[in-house]
């Protein structure tokens, strides 16, 4: 790590003002860009207004959740009153639900490919893939897939990579699972953690 400090020193030299001893110096240099090739290339960034998040009274639940390596976020915020999972590519698309009257955007990857979770008819909250050009959800909201569950009632979809491997969590009969979805098939991994009656796949 010494040397670390010493070649950032190096290239700092012009730059007397800037010491690696005082508090926050290295978080300072990595924030106005990054070391390559022997030089510090500035970074810039652009901040977006992406309108005003509202919650129901007690609940906590609408923020950006996610964002991808082109710039979409996945978020939850409501709408006409309920919550709904929502995708930003330059405006907000309202991903819908599976029946129910809320839902949760979780996890997106670089092919917008979100995940979350919704309220279904039976008023249990499953776990979701939604995708542009999906056909396996419900009647009304056929890019929305309900992944199912252990063999409990509720699931969670939390994150998807970009091969479409989704986890999350599920019910089985009696406690809750992480699991990965992949291929059509939600594999129980949480049942191979021994002596952890739940665990939870994230992200």
């Amino acid at each position: 790590m010494e040397g670390v400090f010493h070649a950032i020193q190096s290239l700092l030299i012009p730059m007397q003002r800037v010491s690696l001893q005082a508090p926050g110096a290295l978080i300072l240099l990595l924030a106005l860009g990054w070391i390559s090739s022997g030089r510090v290339h500035a970074a810039t960034y652009t901040l977006l207004d992406l309108g005003t998040f509202s919650d129901q009274a007690g609940r906590t639940e609408s923020q950006p959740a996610g964002i991808n390596n082109l710039g979409a976020v996945v978020a939850s915020n409501l709408r006409s009153g309920n919550y709904r999972a929502l995708l930003y590519g330059g405006a907000w698309t309202n991903l819908g639900t599976l029946g129910g009257y809320e839902s949760f955007g979780l996890g997106i990857n670089d092919s917008g490919a979100v995940v979350g979770y919704s309220l279904n008819t039976d008023g249990f909250n499953r776990a979701f893939l939604w995708t542009a050009n999906g056909t396996n959800g419900p009647a009304g909201n056929p890019r929305m897939k309900d992944l199912g569950t252990l063999g409990g009632d509720e699931s969670t979809a939390t994150a998807i990579n970009e091969a479409g491997q989704i986890t999350g969590f599920a019910q089985t009969t009696s406690l809750d699972h992480a699991f990965v979805y992949s291929g059509g098939v939600m594999k129980d991994i949480g049942g191979l953690i021994k002596n952890l009656p739940n665990s939870y796949g994230q992200g």
